[in-house]
């Protein structure tokens, strides 16, 4: 099974709440469990056997009234994320060298890091992006069309 790391990346702009209902923007392509290291994914999106790393990808925007939601899923080595940059990877210890905004890190499994940026202004947005790397996957199962588990 493959190694499961899950990037949110939260932008809040000003007056926004989280308590506002999310609006899904496409279809919820994955869905994650860390208490049965079990992550569901759409059928249209098959691991391939060689993918060592798998990252799901959810980015957030809130908006006064309304918080939008998009999810999406990078199976690596084959392509990288837009996000930030796998620098180096080892599949057996299951850490990952990653590059964002500049800085690298290190990030071995159960770890997370967390970045925030805040823009100039009374009005500007607040960036937040946290990574999570949730280590070796118990499972990989289908998501239903729904969204929820079969």
């Amino acid at each position: 099974m493959p190694i499961f790391v899950e990037v949110t990346q939260t932008t809040t702009m000003a007056g926004a709440s989280p308590q506002q209902p999310s609006i899904l923007v496409g279809a919820t392509v994955f869905s994650f469990d860390p208490a049965s290291r079990v992550l569901l994914l759409r059928p249209t999106i098959p691991a391939s056997p060689t993918t060592e790393l798998l990252i799901g990808v959810t980015t957030v925007l809130q908006m006064p009234g309304e918080v939008y939601e998009k999810r999406a899923i990078v199976q690596f080595p084959s392509a990288q994320p837009a996000l930030f940059q796998i620098l180096a990877f080892d599949a057996k210890a299951g850490t990952l060298d990653i590059d964002y905004a500049g800085e690298s890190r290190t990030l071995s499994p159960g770890e997370s890091l967390t970045f925030k940026k805040i823009g100039a202004g009374t009005k500007a947005p607040t960036v937040i992006t946290l990574f999570v790397n949730h280590g070796r996957l118990a499972d990989i199962q289908p998501l239903s069309p729904d969204g929820t588990e079969r």
